[in-house]
């Protein structure tokens, strides 16, 4: 903002905006000569805006919903378990406070709230993501897909093609070394139970 136009770099924003939602930006539209931080920051909310209708019009509203939720819900699942997990990495650490003359306690709940301020910010930003970079199929692509078993499907089963398009027959998987059980020590030396070190 305190920065004159001249001095902005519109080819870092135009790069970030394509990396990030797959959008070419129209900064030639406007007189950069003239344009004020607040006006370009109003510019580009529009743009988004009318670009986030548009693609809720190709994919159609009820198929666009239904995408939105599945969207959301995968992200704050992904998310929410990066979250817990670095929370457990703070209470581990948090007690060395008391070693700065810091209340541990008050410690933990001001960057438990941070963590989660950040972790809300992220999951905001993730879900804009990627909504803009999902793009419909089109009625060629549509066409192109193999009837047959898809590669993934045999990919998933494990199993080769035999030469005569039998799959080959399965042979079960034998362990060399004995089962480590969740709650025996880790065997990495750390002392701690399996389950709650290399297990997890």
């Amino acid at each position: 903002p305190d920065l004159r136009p001249e001095e902005w770099d519109l080819a870092a924003l135009k790069g970030q905006f394509e990396r990030e939602f797959l959008l070419a930006v129209p900064l030639e539209e406007l007189d950069l000569t003239q344009i004020t931080f607040e006006e370009l920051r109003e510019f580009l909310i529009r743009y988004l805006h009318d670009q986030y209708q548009k693609k809720i019009k190709d994919f159609g509203e009820e198929t666009f919903s239904t995408l939105e939720r599945i969207i959301t819900l995968q992200v704050l699942d992904n998310q929410w378990k990066d979250h817990l997990l670095a929370m457990d990495y703070l209470k581990e650490g948090i007690g060395l406070r008391g070693y700065a003359q810091k209340n541990p306690l008050h410690e933990y709940k001001r960057e438990g709230f941070e963590m989660f301020a950040a972790l809300m910010e992220r999951f905001k930003h993730e879900v804009v993501r990627y909504l803009f970079k999902v793009q419909p199929m089109r009625d060629e692509q549509l066409l192109q897909r193999p009837r047959s078993r898809s590669p993934r499907y045999i990919e998933h089963r494990g199993g080769q093609m035999a030469a005569d398009g039998e799959e080959q027959k399965k042979t079960p998987v034998r362990r060399s070394e004995r089962k480590i059980g969740r709650n025996e020590p880790c065997p990495c030396g750390s002392g701690k139970k399996y389950k709650k070190c290399c297990g997890r």
